[in-house]
């Protein structure tokens, strides 16, 4: 536990009065579960948001299973279901194990299941405070701070990406 705590110290080492974290404290694994994320809302036509979640639920990766929600966008079960359904190409990825096991032991099926799921969320929502209601409660009328949460995490994905990607 005291590794953890250590390591999440790090990432959300703040400066300034915004609050960015320091791109130079996302390890190698981090920075390629961020890149993805990006790559990946890009192609799907969620943006940076798929990025924020992931930041949001699972620090890229250093937590990518809680209760019931697993993998880097910590997906549960009825989400998984909804996107297995509606894109069947993901299915020959779950076939030889746990649907659970496999959103944890590849952060990028993870990432398309949870970009997919976002997306159909924002299909299904009012705006996108409701689609990320909707994605961490199950219910886009459902009251939190998600949606400001996400936000602070795609502000700071903007600045790891410019730090780490200088001109």
């Amino acid at each position: 536990m005291r590794p953890f705590l250590l390591r999440m110290a790090m990432i959300f080492t703040f400066s300034g009065i915004a609050g960015v974290a320091h791109a130079a404290m996302l390890d190698h694994q981090q920075d390629g579960i961020l890149r993805e994320a990006v790559k990946i809302g890009q192609k799907i036509g969620v943006g940076l948001k798929l990025a924020g979640v992931v930041f949001q639920e699972s620090s890229f990766g250093l937590q990518p299973n809680s209760p019931g929600h697993f993998g880097v966008g910590s997906v549960g079960y009825l989400a998984w279901m909804t996107v297995i359904n509606r894109h069947p190409w993901l299915k020959p990825y779950f076939k030889q194990q746990n649907w659970a096991s496999a959103l944890i032991n590849d952060p990028g099926i993870s990432l398309w299941v949870a970009g997919y799921y976002l997306h159909y969320c924002r299909q299904h929502a009012a705006d996108w405070q409701q689609a990320l209601l909707m994605y961490r409660y199950g219910c886009p009328q459902d009251k939190g701070m998600y949606p400001t949460r996400v936000n602070r995490r795609i502000a700071q994905i903007h600045h790891l990406l410019k730090v780490s990607d200088p001109q």
